[in-house]
């Protein structure tokens, strides 16, 4: 998966899974409506 140097993102888009460092209520990047905080 990553690195251990990565930064972790605040939020993830469980529909295409791609991290941001915002909420958006609506996923950029495939539309979802699914953009949760990450849980580690």
């Amino acid at each position: 998966m990553g690195f251990a140097h990565e930064p972790v993102p605040a939020y993830r888009c469980h529909g295409c899974h791609t991290g941001f460092d915002v909420q958006y209520h609506v996923c950029p990047d495939c539309g979802g409506y699914s953009v949760e905080p990450v849980r580690e």
